[in-house]
């Protein structure tokens, strides 16, 4: 008769996180398997071989999982037999000197045993058929009195674990200890238990999902993919992201496949490629992920990698949305404020922007708020726009950062107050945003709210000018002929003006045709001057 010994190890010092060794009783037989196995050291693991496969986890904080004079627990091991389909095993626990802890009956069970007393738990199964092999394995703590354990799907049940290992849980009593699956679940589950938690151990998850991965788990391909992405426990590496994320898209994982189209949109670690983008989005969309819908619709509405169809990116964007993605629905906003693909509808409009709002999606915030400060699509309400200005502005939002700078600028249903303007119009700036280095330029021209500083006006003029901004290359080339903070030059002033004259800018117009006509840094050309004002007059008529 063989006997094979099993043997369940509880640490009671170990407090803070799952964590375990798999070392065998002595003479097991799969000693050799586990030595020199360095995940071995970090996690509990379960193994298959002859008989029985070993079992040794660790349970933190052990004396809040019993509960006195109400439960009986056991440990449970379900295996299968050439002559039984299944059968189940249940013995109490016993503390290392092979007494119980409990007895069989609750009613005689009293007091909460001390973690102290909670060492080395044996399970002895005297097997009689050699071939025997494990069907499953299940590690629980299952009250008697209500028989609750631990089913359903891994990922819950490792997240429910980890709560109740920590003391989050609002139920321990009659919880079980995680039912793990063997080999690469078991090996993906403590590796999301390692991942998903306040503290996560990102190298500790990582090599979880490694282990995982190496057997197959698309999951864990996936989640090594998204490590490499964004440098979770690694390096980041957009080539090695693209390599796991090509694997597991390639067996059908639909956010593989989503995350690699965005790769190939960027250009990380790939060439940039928006053809292939564009497949790798609609193959998962097309499974009814709402993010490579959503990505899917902006390709079509950008024609990036696709023919350009703004009915089709309506279409897609439709499609997200009403799985309440809020990306979705803010660009199915945009598209009726604009009238792509649909009707110009800015009730409609409004209606999306809302549901995405509503999520805290904050570029949705910000269109919204507009909504409400100009009344298109809703009554006006000033102090509903500077509200979701603000809620957009502290998410970062540049256009929110520069509109509540503007309200507080000019006194919009705020006390005005050009110091708080300063403050959001530098938030926006430091992101690039042409307004809010324009208006920026104002305050520091005009000395409100800050010391009056030509030099820093003009350069806050050129940033925006450059990307474009008409008030900026108006006011640039005012500061060039006028030689304020810079050195008066009227070659450049012309420039300037020109730029911004030739974009129908009417003030541009106007200046430059004075230039002309007196002959300020130009060659006197009355010619030139009319026509200058002639245009102005065309975009601005006198009333």
């Amino acid at each position: 008769m063989a006997n094979t010994q099993h043997q369940l190890i509880l640490g009671p010092d170990d407090k803070n996180d799952l964590t375990g060794v798999t070392t065998p009783l002595p003479g097991s037989e799969s000693t050799k398997e586990q030595d020199g196995d360095p995940a071995t050291e970090r996690h509990p693991r379960l193994r298959s071989g002859t008989g029985l496969p070993h079992i040794n986890i660790v349970l933190p904080n052990i004396d809040r999982w019993l509960t006195p004079a109400i439960d009986v627990y056991h440990i449970g091991v379900e295996f299968e037999t050439q002559d039984i389909e299944s059968s189940r095993i249940t013995m109490p626990f016993k503390n290392q000197n092979g007494r119980p802890l409990t007895d069989t009956t609750p009613s005689t069970y009293h007091g909460t045993p001390s973690t102290s007393a909670i060492n080395n738990i044996q399970l002895e199964r005297h097997d009689e058929t050699p071939s025997s092999k494990p069907k499953s394995t299940e590690i629980t703590l299952q009250s008697d009195s209500n028989s609750e354990n631990m089913n359903g799907d891994l990922y819950s049940r490792t997240q429910a674990a980890f709560e109740r290992y920590n003391g989050t849980s609002p139920t321990n009593r009659g919880k079980g200890v995680e039912c793990f699956e063997v080999d690469m679940e078991v090996e993906y589950g403590v590796g999301v238990s390692y991942f998903d938690t306040q503290v996560p151990d990102y190298l500790a998850a990582f090599e979880c999902f490694l282990e995982a991965a190496k057997k197959g788990h698309v999951d864990a391909h996936y989640r090594l993919g998204c490590m490499y992405d964004l440098g979770q426990g690694v390096e980041q590496d957009y080539a090695k992201a693209a390599e796991w994320y090509h694997v597991a898209a390639g067996r059908g994982h639909a956010k593989s496949q989503n995350n690699l189209g965005n790769l190939y949109r960027d250009g990380l670690g790939i060439a940039r490629n928006y053809s292939k983008a564009a497949a790798c989005y609609r193959k998962a969309a097309n499974q009814g992920y709402a993010s490579a819908q959503c990505s899917l619709g902006s390709m079509y509405e950008k024609g990036y990698g696709v023919v350009r169809s703004y009915y089709k990116a309506v279409d897609w964007y439709l499609k997200a949305a009403n799985q309440g993605d809020a990306t979705g629905q803010y660009n199915l906003g945009y598209m009726y404020r604009l009238g792509r693909g649909v009707g110009k509808d800015y009730f409609k409009a409004v209606e999306w922007y809302q549901k995405a709002a509503d999520q805290g999606y904050a570029k949705a915030q910000y269109r919204l708020g507009h909504r409400y400060e100009i009344g298109k699509g809703i009554d006006q309400d000033l102090l509903v726009a500077v509200e979701l200005y603000q809620k957009a502005a502290i998410q970062g939002c540049a256009g929110a950062q520069f509109n509540l700078g503007r309200m507080y600028h000019k006194g919009r249903s705020v006390i005005q107050d050009y110091f708080k303007a300063e403050e959001w119009y530098q938030k926006a700036a430091d992101q690039g945003y042409a307004h809010a280095q324009r208006n920026l330029g104002i305050l520091y021209q005009d000395g409100c709210g800050v010391t009056q500083d030509h030099l820093k006006a003009a350069d806050w003029y050129r940033r925006a000018a450059i990307q474009g901004d008409n008030t900026s290359m108006h006011s640039l080339a005012h500061m060039y002929r006028n030689g304020l903070g810079v050195k008066r030059d009227y070659s450049k002033a012309v420039v300037w003006y020109q730029r911004a004259a030739s974009r129908g800018f009417v003030k541009a117009q106007h200046d430059l045709g004075v230039m002309y006509y007196s002959g300020e840094g130009v060659p006197k050309d009355i010619s030139r001057a009319t026509e200058l004002w002639e245009m102005a007059l065309r975009y601005s008529p006198a009333t």
